[in-house]
Parts: structure tokens; sequence; C-alpha cells
């Protein structure tokens, strides 16, 4: 992994190498999800000072630094295409508490959270109990999921999820998710090709919600028409805000009509 502008951020008794900037410490973060705690610790750290310093580019989605072989490889995808894959990253702020949060996105029937999901079938899983309460710092789900995509049918995929209870200094909880899915998606029309996706996110305690940095990467094409290389990437963003809204509402009820 190659990390401009390395600045030694001290965690505990070890120093640990992580860049000043947003668009490479998002890959960082990606990499070490299931590493030593002071990784992720590091991270959030590192991370919350640039959210509000690129607070407008990260409402409508941020170019970050694509995600090589290397960084796929050290998060654990065994002999990785050699493309870079290229990402964005974009911030919402979400009603609802990161505990609130943690226990919707680990549920088993997210096809009856997510509007566009209508089919999702967990296939192995660690001790969710465990995470929920705290108790473990680290729950791993693989899963399939089927989404209706409007003009491009429908996609099955499937993904290994890691959800990471972080401790900060100040004693607050924050979560990391990383979803890792490097086999093709299964699209029913050809017309759309996605050949790997990954994303990674972190929850934090925020104006009495949660604010959410969430990071997507994807290797897609669109056979025969005339699209920009980020049309996946665009499309992702406009999909955090429904996820924002869709999540929100299972955990704290609709808005009120005149908040709506």
């Amino acid at each position: 992994m190659t990390f401009l502008h390395l600045l030694p951020v001290l965690s505990g008794c070890s120093s640990i190498d992580a860049p000043d900037n947003l668009e490479s410490l998002v890959v960082f973060g990606f990499v070490h999800v299931t590493d030593d705690e002071a990784y992720g610790r590091t991270f959030d750290e590192g991370v919350r000072p640039l959210l509000d310093e690129h607070a407008e580019a990260l409402d409508v989605g941020m170019k970050v630094d694509a995600l090589s072989a290397e960084d796929l490889s050290a998060a654990g995808i065994e002999d990785p295409d050699e493309q870079s894959i290229i990402g964005v990253s974009a911030a919402n702020h979400y009603r609802a508490d990161v505990l609130g949060l943690a226990e919707v996105l680990t549920r088993p029937d997210l096809q009856n959270v997510y509007e566009m999901t209508v089919g999702y079938d967990v296939l192995n899983e660690s001790d969710r109990g465990c995470f929920l309460d705290q108790t473990c710092e680290l729950y791993t789900q693989e899963a399939v999921r089927i989404n209706e995509l409007g003009f491009f049918g429908t996609s099955s995929q499937t993904f290994t999820k890691h959800f990471r209870w972080i401790e900060t200094e100040e004693g607050e909880q924050v979560l990391l998710l990383r979803t890792l899915s490097p086999e093709p998606v299964d699209v029913s029309r050809d017309i759309f090709k996605i050949h790997q996706q990954y994303d990674f996110s972190l929850f934090t305690p925020h104006d009495g919600g949660t604010r959410r940095l969430e990071n997507f990467w994807v290797d897609a094409d669109v056979i025969g028409m005339d699209v920009p290389d980020t049309f996946a990437l665009d499309q992702a963003v406009k999909a955090m805000k429904n996820t924002r809204d869709e999540l929100d509402e299972i955990v704290m009820g609709p808005l009120p009509e005149d908040e709506d």
C-alpha cells in the first residue's frame, strides 16, 4: 500500500504510521478492520477532524484513493486482480444512535429493512448477541443478498461483512463495518457487469445521533452505453442517502410530517 504524507500516531505503547489525508486514510481503515484495536483507534482519531474539513465534498461524494491489489491482499482477499479499484466517500447524519444501527445492520432479515432488497440469506455468522452486548469486539457475517435494480434487472451478491467495535480514549464506542465482495455479482441483464465491490464505514456518535462516513469501491461496466467510469460510484452515493432514511425509520420510526 502506498501512503502519502505519513503521520506517526501514538496508540498505547506502539507507534502506528497512518496517512494524514482523508483520501488515503480511508484505505488504511479498510485494510485494518480486523487487526489490533490500535489501528481502528488510530483511524478514528485521524479521520474525525477531516470530516468537518471536507464536509461540503462529503455531502455530494468525494473521490478517494483506489484500492490496490496489495490493499486487498492485506484485507484478506486471496489472489486479487492487479487492477486498482476506484472509490468514493460520503458522509450522512442519522437520527439513530450507533448501537441501534448496529442492531439493524446485523439482522438476518434485511429484506424487511431495505426497499430494494428482496432476498437475504445468512450463510455463516459468528456470535451476534455477544457483539451487540459489546462483549465481543468482532462480528462476521457471510450472506447472499438479492436486490431489485430497476432498469438493470436483479442482482445476486455473495459477500463477507466484518463489524468491529472500537473504544476511543474517551470511552466512546464507535463502529467499523467492512464488506468484501471479490467475486462477480450475478446481474440478470447482461448490460451491467459488477466484477467486484467493497465498502467500509465508520459510525460515530454525533449531534444526538450518528455520523456515518461511508466509502465505496467498485469495478463495474455498463455494456453498450456511454457512461462515465464513475457511474456505479455515483449511483452508490445516491443510494447512501436512501439507506440512511430506511435505517432511521426502522430504528426511530418515521419523521413527523412537518420534518419529512
